[in-house]
């Protein structure tokens, strides 16, 4: 099978399981309430304690699965191990015997999310950086294109009602027998069509001690090329070869000695980083000098930025429209459908922008436009007047499409920018704390938004004032934020001249 196919069904299963995300939120959460409450006569503040839940276990867990995937470099295994959490998470939905069980279904699922820092460092790790927004974009797409699709499924969802042994299938329980359905389907698809795909890039083996030979060993078809002390070049079975090789032959009939080299080394281990069981076993000193720089701390801070705004907005847009335009389930189902289509086309857009703009450019662009959102909010809620419908309407509509509009460029750019500003070797690490930022955002931009609903001006503000040191953060560190030299693939050099163009390109 060939590496171009293989890395096509890779990415493919990668959208799969950001699909499924997106679908698990969008089924699980519109009965989540109902399910805690009519059943279990649970509080209204456990249902934050639920949604914390999830979004702290997978917090805790993406570092710990990103740096795993880094020292052993296989997300395939990391991938159906974190399935499996997910599958237990929700058929512990489903049992549901008390309020405390949906609790720790949401927990355990929380922890399955976490592989999402080993895939993004899968992705960052087999992509140019030309092309990485681009393919991150359409991977982002599949995420909101299963928060788009997913609610439809509770149509079908809602009106079961039978048993299986002594657990009743219900509106409220039939989601998370759903998911875990899927995630078995999920599970199948993985250990078929995923597939590592840094194992696949031409190793270079030990000297022959017999004839002196070096030789570039695929270890998916096991071919060779033969660069013998005379200069000589045996190929068998080229037509595959050729491709995964390409880059590593030059003309070697000038000169006949020969040897290996890596074009770029950027990532020297130190002699603080030593070496164990052949991996390297990174001290404090290489992680700060890693993540304390500029360029990481800022897209850091503003992917916290962003993630606390949007949650926020999102918390106190179900309000406002009951409260300035007495919208219901149906009028809010409509929106955020729209709000949704929006974003996926905008993710579309990403990709045909990437080629035209930097991601940092994107980045800056994504921030401005959610501080004119936000600052047409601040001007707007606090003298907005219940009953005025079609003033606030149009007044909502500006605001929610502004805010749409920049969230694709904030997610995507800053994903891409970040992965191409840290070192490819610790993606999985960089990637967990990556998350983390999510996370806490995540956690945090909700519990703010709800908490000041009858103070709009604080509650605007401080978003505003975030936003806006976002912003001025990204100006002061602009010319910093661009894409580091990462390893590249072996090359041959001809030592008798400072030669570097391939004969095969």
């Amino acid at each position: 099978m060939r590496q171009n196919r293989k890395r096509r069904l890779t990415f493919i299963t990668i959208g799969i399981f950001n699909l499924l995300g997106g679908i698990e939120y969008a089924v699980i959460l519109p009965t989540l309430w109902l399910y805690v409450h009519n059943r279990f006569d649970a509080e209204q503040y456990f249902l934050g304690l639920i949604l914390s839940a999830f979004s702290f276990s997978g917090l805790v867990s993406s570092p710990i699965m990103g740096r795993i995937t880094d020292r052993f470099s296989n997300t395939k295994s990391m991938l159906l191990f974190a399935n499996l959490w997910e599958i237990a998470g929700n058929l512990l939905y489903f049992i549901g015997y008390s309020k405390w069980t949906v609790l720790v279904g949401r927990l355990l699922a929380g922890v399955g999310s976490g592989v999402t820092a080993s895939i993004l460092a899968d992705v960052a790790k087999t992509t140019t950086i030309s092309e990485r927004t681009g393919i991150m974009s359409l991977i982002m797409a599949c995420s909101e294109f299963g928060l788009i699709f997913g609610p439809g499924l509770n149509i079908f969802l809602k009106d079961l009602n039978f048993y299986i042994g002594p657990f009743k299938v219900d509106s409220y329980t039939a989601p998370g027998l759903f998911m875990a359905c899927l995630w078995v389907i999920m599970e199948i698809l993985v250990i078929f069509m995923y597939y590592n795909l840094r194992k696949q890039d031409p190793l270079e083996a030990p000297p022959d001690l017999e004839n002196g030979t070096k030789t570039l060993i695929d270890e998916d078809v096991d071919k060779r090329i033969d660069l013998s002390g005379n200069g000589t070049v045996k190929v068998t079975d080229s037509s595959d070869l050729i491709i995964s090789a390409e880059k590593a032959i030059l003309d070697t009939s000038s000169n006949p000695t020969c040897s290996y080299h890596s074009v770029q080394e950027p990532s020297q281990t130190t002699d603080d980083d030593k070496k164990v069981d052949g991996h390297t076993n990174y001290t404090w000193s290489y992680y700060y000098n890693e993540y304390m720089r500029e360029e990481v701390v800022v897209i850091l801070a503003c992917v916290f930025m962003g993630m606390f705004m949007q949650t926020a907005v999102e918390t106190m847009v179900t309000p406002l429209t009951e409260k300035l335009l007495k919208w219901g389930e149906l009028e809010n189902s409509i929106m955020y459908c729209s709000a949704g289509v929006e974003i996926l086309l905008v993710f579309l857009c990403v990709k045909f922008l990437s080629k035209k703009l930097h991601d940092r450019t994107m980045l800056l662009l994504g921030f401005c436009l959610e501080l004119g959102a936000l600052s047409w909010l601040i001007y707007f809620l606090p003298q907005a007047k219940p009953g005025e419908t079609s003033e606030n309407l149009i007044s909502l509509i500006v605001a929610i499409a502004l805010d749409v509009l920049g969230l694709p460029l904030l997610i995507v750019c800053s994903i891409s920018l970040y992965s191409k500003i840290t070192k490819e070797e610790t993606q999985g690490f960089s990637q967990g704390l990556r998350r983390i930022m999510v996370g806490m955002g995540t956690i945090l931009g909700p519990l703010w938004a709800g908490s000041l609903l009858h103070l709009p001006y604080v509650m605007v503000g401080v978003m505003l004032g975030l936003m806006a040191m976002g912003t001025v953060m990204l100006l002061l560190s602009f010319p910093k934020l661009k894409p580091i030299p990462q390893n590249e693939p072996l090359e041959v050099r001809d030592e008798s001249e400072n030669e570097n163009t391939p004969l095969l390109s």
